[in-house]
């Protein structure tokens, strides 16, 4: 069974997206079917769409070696979405906001990634929790 993608809204910031990981959309990808498999096991995505277009924050500092650079120490992100998932023998429809952060802690960076199910926007994108998400 193949699975649809549909992130167009998502490809005018691709070049933030790099900045979360290499190859971003396929890995983004894989945490989601990652995140359902920790739910039902036997789960499959067969439909993911980003419904919105994503909303950032990002930090940086000033590289010491180059003022004219700033280097990212924390970004995030947030949009809406709507996947179907098979799970045994029936199909869901879920919709929610994926949020995905990359900050540095402690001369690491660490990645994390949430799924909201039924949230909005207004309450976990740039102006909501994403806000306490990136610190």
């Amino acid at each position: 069974m193949s699975k649809s993608i549909k992130i167009s809204r998502l490809h005018s910031t691709k070049h933030l997206f790099e900045t979360l990981a290499e190859q971003p959309f396929e890995k983004m990808v894989n945490s989601i079917e990652h995140i359902l498999k920790q739910q039902v096991e036997d789960s499959k995505l067969t439909y993911f769409e980003a419904t919105s277009n994503p909303q950032w924050l990002s930090e940086g500092k000033p590289d010491q070696y180059d003022k004219g650079k700033i280097i990212v120490i924390r970004i995030g992100v947030a949009f809406e979405f709507k996947l179907n998932v098979i799970q045994g023998r029936r199909t869901e429809e879920l919709r929610g906001i994926y949020s995905w952060v990359r900050k540095k802690v402690d001369d690491k960076f660490v990645t994390k990634i949430w799924f909201d199910l039924n949230g909005t926007l207004a309450k976990f994108g740039n102006k909501g929790v994403l806000k306490e998400r990136i610190y």
